[in-house]
């Protein structure tokens, strides 16, 4: 089980309840003990739950399409402590970061969209909120975009 854990994680990281999962998927019918393992690939420091945030964080930051509560509740779903995923999204993403993904984001929408007026900026603040900014953050947004504040 060792040999399939550690080719899992030479392909992509994991999480810990995610790794967890798999392997309970692939050896289901087995007596093998998963929590030794995982105990033993943490204490190796190849699978670290923290790291894996602060990746994430940084991939969908990169990628420009996510607000903060999005990349939160992803890492949640995946089974992360909520302490943790806080402290990894607050280091991770700041307010003028947000800012700036949160303007491309509407910049992009802006040049498909075929609304105008209040449609236009209800249709706006709807994609933003989707994409996990807040409320704040869209409005700031919207007020620098002349064509959808309507």
């Amino acid at each position: 089980m060792m040999d399939a854990a550690l080719a899992m994680l030479g392909r992509r990281r994991y999480s810990t309840p995610r790794l967890r999962k798999k392997l309970v998927e692939k050896f289901k019918n087995t007596d093998l003990d998963y929590e030794a393992v995982i105990v033993r690939l943490t204490e190796l420091r190849l699978l670290d739950d923290r790291d894996y945030a602060d990746a994430f964080v940084r991939d969908k930051m990169r990628q420009g399409r996510h607000g903060r509560h999005t990349i939160e509740s992803a890492l949640l779903a995946e089974g992360l402590p909520r302490d943790m995923v806080g402290e990894a999204v607050a280091d991770g993403v700041g307010v003028e970061e947000e800012y700036a993904q949160a303007e491309t984001t509407l910049a992009r929408y802006l040049r498909r969209a075929r609304k105008e007026g209040r449609e236009l900026r209800q249709a706006a603040y709807t994609h933003l909120r989707s994409r996990g900014f807040s409320d704040e953050i869209v409005a700031q947004v919207l007020r620098t975009f002349p064509e959808a504040v309507g």
